[in-house]
């Protein structure tokens, strides 16, 4: 396809999306030639205005802002957002790219507008017509980004899945996203015009040493809301893509959230230490709604570009800047040209670009926060795991705090992303100026499941049947201590804990993830109640029982008395209170009063030996003997309690009874994690292969089953046959049907601990 049969496609049939062939087709080969390029120029582009060959010391730059375009020249467009009415509109203008026409696109093509990929493909199939000459070069800008992309400030996403659906679109983001992280950042045109999104830096005289020196693998700027100081790479790539120009001298904090406003001084030191002449930006509309701004407060030395006309209704002009040789040998002029207002191009008339989106919001800021705080969320779910582990490592004791210094490297070294770790800590929560409270951090995120046709109780399900299996396997209290803490002792250092409860799982045959996420969970919650370095093991395994959320199978009359027995083991005198306003008795008394009923001293507490010492405490803390009717009915709860028919209680079932605390761990939270992270992480594939193996839209329990096992095995991923089991058993059916799309969009992932 030659780029003129594809602006004619543009130009009549400009609503039928681009095959996605040819879309794939376009983008590998571009990153291959834009890796290429890399080779030989790096992270900072460089050209020649065609016909003006001198040294750079000897250039001349004169800014016009009225003349007449040559015949040999680099147009220099600016911000499009997916207008291709306006880059149509600009090219019938200004021409065709040539040797001897070319394009330099500031940035900032995705987003906004519905048609970001086919201004993409027309620049890029145009620059692939001439892999040798580079008549086309494509700056990345702060919107060449998947982060904003994906976020309400952005759109680019949605316009690929609206265009391609869930099997192609994402698959063609994350090769765009490829692509945004070998553009240059930067074009430097004869050594004295320097081309760039954003602008210059909080450290003029080193920037663009630093944009030069950028690890090309290694691009993705970090959006940073507080204006710190972090990474000097990271710093610059940030300013270049967002930072704004002010007629006012020095440096501020910028509205955006990242980046910084810079004042004629800046560009002045930016320009002395770089043997710049000019720079030419883009990145915002010109104050006066003009395409190009000349400003003056700079000496003339710093052009703003914009084109894209009428920009969220704005009414703005769109423009371009032309160089080319200037009137004296060895001279460039920078012309600045008006494209006005893009006409109502007859085939473009009902384009949804030239009716503008409605406005966002006033504060950019707020959006600039909620974008980086979305781009988190999803990241630290697909990472909790392994840089939980890293953490704890860390901290053997399990006090639930490192060093910021420690979580940058932690995260970096785990995650191979090189993004600032310390400014997405700050922004999620949990950090001092120093420490991390990297538990409260991993666990701000979480899965929610939010739908009528899935259980919300699905991680609970799978938590109580690991704790039912433990019980069930009848360990006496004795066997329990033993592998919680040393011979007659009550405590244990954290990790000692954690690991005598990891051996527990193991003899019950609980491994694997679901091992994993228990012990997370409890480590969460030792971290967040720890008040010395030793844990009480009573205080753990209530715990335990509490995040599980079983308790014994009681009629409303035996719960009642079940409640009420709790209550009054939480007092060791009579009490002329109220029974219902006394507080459940402590994990720490339940574990006392089990060991004191345990007369025979086997680790259990027989039927007998339960009733005997439950009837004394009543009668002890009451002042009045149990009756028939009250001991008769007191019996029988303590039968139901014993699971194994043995005719006495293991302690587990023990606190079945009598256990009445609120759930104060993050067990359900990690499990949750566990079953619903690989539907979420892969709900596209899922809804594409839903979608093949389904009919109107309906999916049967059998292809529910088979198609997270398919997708388990291809991604070799965690979760074991009977997890699988748990999550189909958990949807809700109607003649052993379901709606394929309504399953997917169940797992939600929430913040949840609110605004941090």
């Amino acid at each position: 396809t030659t780029a003129s049969e594809l602006l004619d496609h543009l130009r009549d049939e400009f609503d039928v999306p681009l095959h996605p062939h040819f879309v794939l087709r376009i983008l590998d080969l571009s990153i291959d030639l834009y890796q290429k390029r890399n080779e030989m120029h790096g992270p900072v582009m460089k050209l020649q205005v065609p016909g003006v060959c001198v040294d750079a010391g000897a250039v001349q730059v004169n800014v016009a802002e009225t003349g007449r375009a040559g015949p040999s020249r680099i147009v220099v467009l600016g911000d499009t957002h997916g207008q291709l009415a306006d880059v149509l509109w600009a090219v019938s203008e200004l021409g065709l790219p040539t040797e001897k026409n070319v394009y330099v696109v500031n940035g900032d093509i995705a987003d906004r507008c519905d048609w970001s990929t086919e201004i993409f493909i027309l620049f890029l199939t145009i620059m692939l017509q001439y892999p040798n000459d580079p008549v086309v070069v494509i700056n990345r800008g702060n919107h060449e980004c998947m982060t904003i992309n994906a976020s309400r400030c952005g759109g680019f996403q949605y316009e690929l899945l609206e265009k391609y659906g869930a099997s192609w679109g994402p698959y063609l983001h994350a090769l765009f996203g490829r692509l945004f992280c070998v553009l240059p950042v930067a074009t430097l045109i004869n050594d004295v015009v320097l081309v760039i999104h954003g602008g210059i830096g909080r450290d003029p005289e080193n920037q663009l040493n630093h944009l030069r020196n950028l690890d090309p693998e290694l691009r993705e700027a970090s959006i940073n809301p507080w204006g710190l100081e972090g990474d000097a790479g990271m710093d610059a790539l940030v300013d270049a893509l967002w930072s704004d120009p002010s007629d006012v001298p020095g440096s501020r904090a910028n509205a955006r959230g990242t980046g910084h406003i810079w004042g004629p001084d800046y560009t002045k030191r930016f320009c002395q230490s770089n043997d710049l002449k000019l720079v030419i930006r883009s990145h915002q509309v010109p104050l006066d709604q003009s395409g190009v701004c000349v400003h003056k407060a700079h000496k003339e030395q710093l052009i703003t570009v914009f084109s894209a006309s009428n920009y969220r209704g704005r009414q703005n002009r769109a423009g371009g800047v032309i160089l080319q040789p200037g009137a004296s040998p060895g001279s460039l002029e920078a012309l600045c040209h008006d494209l006005g207002r893009c006409p109502s191009w007859r085939v473009l008339s009902k384009s949804a670009n030239l009716r503008p989106r409605a406005k966002l919001g006033d504060t950019v800021d707020d959006e600039l926060v909620a974008e980086l705080m979305q781009h988190s969320m999803g990241l630290l779910a697909e990472w909790r795991v392994p840089l939980w582990e890293a953490c704890t490592r860390e901290d053997p004791q399990l006090k639930g705090v490192i060093t910021l210094s420690s979580w940058r490297r932690i995260c970096r070294s785990t995650t191979s992303i090189y993004i600032d770790w310390i400014l997405v800590a700050r922004l999620v929560g949990g950090a001092s100026q120093n420490h991390l409270r990297y538990m409260d951090t991993l666990n701000r995120f979480g899965f929610e499941i939010a739908s009528q046709v899935v259980e919300s109780r699905l991680a609970g399900s799978v938590l109580a049947s690991i704790y039912l299996t433990m019980m069930r396997a009848d360990e006496s209290l004795h066997h329990l201590m033993g592998n919680l803490c040393q011979a007659g002792q009550r405590a244990a250092p954290a990790r000692q804990l954690l690991e005598g409860l990891c051996e527990i799982l193991h003899r019950n045959a609980v491994t694997g993830p679901e091992t994993a996420a228990v012990l997370r969970s409890m480590e969460a919650h030792i971290g967040s109640r720890r008040t010395s370095t030793s844990i009480d093991v009573a205080d753990f395994l209530s715990a335990w029982r509490c995040a599980a959320g079983v308790s014994a199978e009681l009629t409303p009359e035996q719960s009642e008395l079940s409640a009420k027995i709790s209550r009054l083991l939480g007092s060791d005198r009579r009490t002329r209170k109220r029974i219902s306003s006394l507080a459940p008795a402590s994990s720490t008394t339940l574990m006392d009063f089990f060991t004191l009923a345990d007369a025979d001293r086997d680790g259990y507490m027989s039927i007998d030996e339960g009733f005997e010492a439950l009837a004394n405490h009543m009668q002890q803390t009451t002042g009045r003997k149990v009756n028939d009717k009250e001991a008769e009915e007191l019996r029988k709860v303590l039968q139901v309690a014993d699971t194994t028919g043995s005719g006495k209680l293991n302690y587990l079932e023990f606190l079945l009874l009598f256990d009445r605390q609120s759930p104060r761990s993050l067990t359900h939270q990690a499990l949750l994690d566990l079953l619903c992270f690989q539907v979420w992480a892969h709900r596209s594939a899922l809804s594409g292969l839903f979608r093949y193996i389904g009919r109107n839209g309906l999916i049967s329990r059998d292809q529910v089953k088979w198609s997270l096992e398919a997708l388990n095995s291809s991604i070799h991923g965690e979760l074991l046959q009977a997890n699988i089991e748990q999550i189909v058993k958990a949807v809700k059916f109607k003649d052993d049907l379901v709606a394929a799309e309504e399953l997917l969009s169940a797992f939600h992932l929430v913040d949840l601990l609110g605004p941090a």
